[in-house]
């Protein structure tokens, strides 16, 4: 594990922390030469669920490194996910099954609509959203407000639009890749927003860094500190930059907040009203 993350720490986030340290002590600091592996951040994720995976006796450490750096490099998942676990993958290589036409059908149709929702409705959005972000100065309150929701779709149609191609051209060479997201933006609570929304991600955080830390076992502050450590880590994992670190608080600051309104929550009548406004709150958040 160590190995792992070591490498991840190394190629994304030494120059982050040796700024951040520089900083406090009042030196010139001078980036080092690093140049970014591609993927890194999904295939050390891949490493580390197969480490893990083995370790809890989930599946047998295979005796093919072929089977093992096919594992780690498959391409359709490379660069943006999703985030496939060595537990749901490895054991489909040994089915050695041939795609079905339903498998190749639909992952003909889910590559068509990735497309369409990367190539039509990202970036024809995202031509405006850029003009705004460029200079936000220069733009009234309503005209970056509309600037902010076209992004929230520009970013849910690039991200889940490429996903479903990767899950097409898996599924079209026989693999099931699961789902990545399941209509996120429909969500009443940040809770179930998480369990939509990048759930490969999502479920690995959960799996791996929330349970293994005590989930909710060990007493509510103990799942509050556990909720907060996921969600950090997951903000950081996307982007070694301190406005991700502070999505990530954000997100796991909504998260405490939720579990500690759940059973005032409860006696909320649920009618379309209640869910309306939950909606709208939390797709605001």
């Amino acid at each position: 594990l160590l190995c792992s993350v070591g490498m991840l720490v190394y190629f994304k986030y030494a120059n982050f922390l040796l700024f951040n340290f520089d900083a406090i002590v009042g030196r010139n600091f001078q980036p080092l030469d690093i140049i970014l592996p591609v993927g890194i951040s999904f295939y050390t994720f891949r490493t580390v669920s197969y480490v893990v995976d083995v370790y809890n006796k989930k599946i047998p450490a295979t005796t093919s490194l072929l089977d093992y750096v096919f594992f780690l490099s498959f391409f359709p998942c490379l660069i943006a996910g999703p985030v496939v676990r060595a537990s749901e993958f490895m054991p489909q290589l040994h089915e050695n099954k041939a795609p079905t036409r339903e498998q190749v059908y639909g992952g003909m149709w889910l590559i068509m609509l990735g497309i369409i929702k990367k190539a039509v409705f990202a970036d024809y959005i995202a031509q405006y959203v850029n003009i705004a972000y460029g200079n936000p100065t220069g733009y009234s309150g309503v005209e970056l407000l509309m600037a902010i929701l076209g992004y929230s779709m520009q970013i849910y149609c690039d991200f889940s639009g490429y996903s479903d191609m990767a899950i097409g051209l898996g599924s079209m060479m026989g693999f099931n890749l699961g789902v990545n997201f399941d209509f996120p933006y429909r969500s009443l609570n940040v809770t179930e927003f998480w369990r939509r929304w990048h759930i490969s991600l999502s479920f690995w955080l959960r799996d791996y860094i929330y349970i293994s830390m005590g989930g909710n076992r060990k007493g509510k502050l103990r799942q509050y500190v556990n909720l907060m450590t996921t969600m950090l880590v997951g903000g950081l994992w996307h982007g070694a930059a301190w406005n991700f670190i502070i999505w990530g608080a954000g997100h796991g600051l909504a998260l405490c907040v939720h579990k500690f309104l759940m059973p005032s929550l409860k006696k909320i009548p649920d009618n379309i009203v209640v869910k309306f406004i939950s909606w709208l709150l939390t797709f605001s958040l």
